[in-house]
């Protein structure tokens, strides 16, 4: 691709020796994903308009009910196949191919200057694409800012196995899709067997398990599953008796 300006010939560059690990600290994969998102909201808006530009690329018809609908994620495959003819309609209308790049590397390097500045090389995925984990009595503020956890910088992405997946209505934090578990089974030896359950497995605030696993989450890392009566009984830290009403 022709480009006069440094700075569009500087993110080029990081995108091509990007090693596409999408990690928190990757500055190609920060160039890669906004860039993405910005080429096929800009080919498609001037046909389709702003509204249904936002439905395909997922935005839901109602926030409170369903953030997003069934187009969510699948933007990429339409088009890279668009950007690959030459006769397309869709780049006609637009003005072109070269035109189209240059006005989104153009969007790319204003959204994340305004984010974290516009020294490309401090650019890091990680500093846009936030997790926060809400708590359910967070959805009144200042509730917010006791309960929930976050915000944390982290990889991953919609279309990667590590699944942290970005809002199509608040682009690019990590809002619509995460996991709630994660493990690895050994079926020939289930005690072989590793879990992760983030933020943690209590809900209460005060317990030192309430956001215990995010670390885990964001590094990678599991803890051992239990299954046999003997290892959980040298692993227990309490014991919860429940009992009739009226019965010591």
């Amino acid at each position: 691709h022709k480009t006069t300006k440094s700075s569009h010939k500087k993110m080029i560059s990081e995108v091509l020796n990007w090693d596409e690990f999408l990690d928190a600290e990757s500055t190609g994969g920060c160039i890669h994903e906004v860039l993405r998102y910005f080429l096929f909201r800009n080919l498609i808006r001037p046909t389709l308009g702003q509204d249904l530009t936002n439905k395909i690329l997922g935005e839901g018809f109602h926030s409170k009910l369903k953030s997003s609908n069934i187009f969510y994620g699948y933007e990429h495959i339409s088009m890279i196949r668009i950007l690959k003819n030459p006769k397309s309609k869709w780049l006609k209308k637009y003005g072109g191919k070269t035109k189209l790049i240059n006005d989104s590397l153009e969007d790319t390097f204003n959204f994340i200057s305004e984010k974290i500045g516009n020294k490309i090389n401090d650019w890091e995925w990680g500093k846009i694409h936030l997790a926060t984990f809400p708590h359910p009595l967070s959805a009144k503020e200042p509730f917010d800012k006791v309960f929930n956890n976050g915000p944390y910088e982290i990889g991953g992405s919609t279309d990667t196995v590590n699944q942290m997946g970005t809002s199509p209505t608040s682009p690019f934090e990590m809002k619509f899709s995460a996991p709630s578990v994660r493990f690895i089974i050994d079926l020939s030896d289930f005690s072989n067997s590793f879990i992760n359950v983030p933020p943690g497995n209590s809900g209460h605030l005060a317990s030192p398990n309430y956001n215990d696993r995010i670390g885990p989450l964001i590094s990678g890392k599991y803890h051992r599953m239990l299954w046999n009566f003997e290892d959980i009984e040298e692993q227990a830290v309490g014991v919860l008796s429940l009992k009739k009403e009226g019965k010591k």
